[in-house]
């Protein structure tokens, strides 16, 4: 399961960022669109962080090769627990109090969760590029390129 957590990782930072984007849209420009969006992308999202977490705690003996390594990956998955949780409170948060849509003091409610979410999901994914770049884990230089096979026609 270690392999699939860059793959995990990088469809949940877009489903939570689009998520968030679209809720904070809602509020300020009615459109039930918005709203749809934000329901599917945030549970999506948010399986996908649960996911992310579950295999990047396999992950940190793999990748903590040094002292270094180890002190940045106990941030990453410290940070990385935070951005699940708060993925999960923010979502059931939205689900739970639908009805007080109307509500000024629940629309700075969603605003700030929308704000630490953010926040918690950029940093967490900040501490894991730095550790990938640390670990000399990314790739670098041109990709090999592979030669195009053109269909034959009969």
């Amino acid at each position: 399961m270690t392999e699939l957590h860059p793959y995990i990782v990088n469809p949940t930072i877009i489903l939570l960022a689009t998520g968030l984007a679209a809720e904070l849209l809602s509020r300020f420009i009615p459109n039930p669109t918005y709203l749809k969006v934000a329901d599917y992308t945030l549970v999506l999202g948010t399986a996908g962080a649960i996911l992310a977490v579950l295999t990047g705690n396999e992950t940190i003996d793999v990748v903590a090769t040094t002292p270094a390594l180890l002190e940045m990956a106990e941030n990453h998955k410290l940070f990385g627990q935070l951005t699940m949780w708060g993925a999960v409170v923010f979502t059931a948060m939205r689900f739970l109090l639908r009805e007080e849509r109307k509500n000024k003091r629940y629309l700075w409610m969603i605003v700030g969760g929308a704000a630490v979410a953010a926040l918690l999901l950029f940093r967490t994914a900040n501490l894991g590029s730095e550790m990938a770049n640390e670990a000399d884990l990314l790739e670098k230089g041109p990709k090999k390129e592979r030669p195009i096979k053109k269909p034959e026609f009969r």
